[in-house]
């Protein structure tokens, strides 16, 4: 009915990645996500709100699969994007910011991850408040999973 370009089709996609990584198949994850990243770059642009949340799940595929360093290049390049395009206080741009301090705690990098945790912490406590989701996985070092809200019609 939509179509493989079609905006919700894309987002089912994203969303579906992340499902996947969740119930334990990584892999599947990064294969669903490395074409939905490319879609959606080619249909939205690499810097529209829906690409960057998927690049960020791509990381995440990464960082599940062990690949710590390409992970954290992709998280690099998704958060500048990512603040860029939506602000440094965006809970995107937030959310990424997390998956890259954990990345760099998987490379041994400890005191640049623990400033970057707790600078994205303080910041998703004033955007989110303490008892949101996003900030108390954060407070425990668990990577941010980004599904994606259908867009309107």
């Amino acid at each position: 009915m939509f179509g493989s370009r079609h905006c919700l089709t894309l987002s089912a996609r994203t969303n579906s990645a992340v499902a996947l990584r969740l119930l334990g198949d990584p892999q599947a994850a990064l294969r669903l996500d490395s074409e939905t990243v490319e879609l959606l770059g080619e249909t939205l642009g690499l810097d529209h709100p829906t690409t960057l949340t998927c690049a960020t799940n791509l990381a995440s595929d990464l960082a599940a699969l062990g690949r710590a360093q390409e992970a954290y290049e992709k998280d690099t390049d998704t958060l500048a994007r990512s603040e860029r395009v939506l602000g440094v206080e965006h809970p995107s741009s937030l959310a990424c910011g997390v998956n890259l301090a954990l990345d760099l705690r998987a490379l041994g990098r400890d005191p640049e991850a623990d400033r970057i945790l707790a600078d994205t912490v303080t910041r998703l406590r004033h955007v989110l408040g303490d008892r949101h989701p996003t900030t108390l996985n954060a407070v425990q070092s668990v990577r941010a999973d980004c599904e994606v809200d259908p867009m309107l019609l």
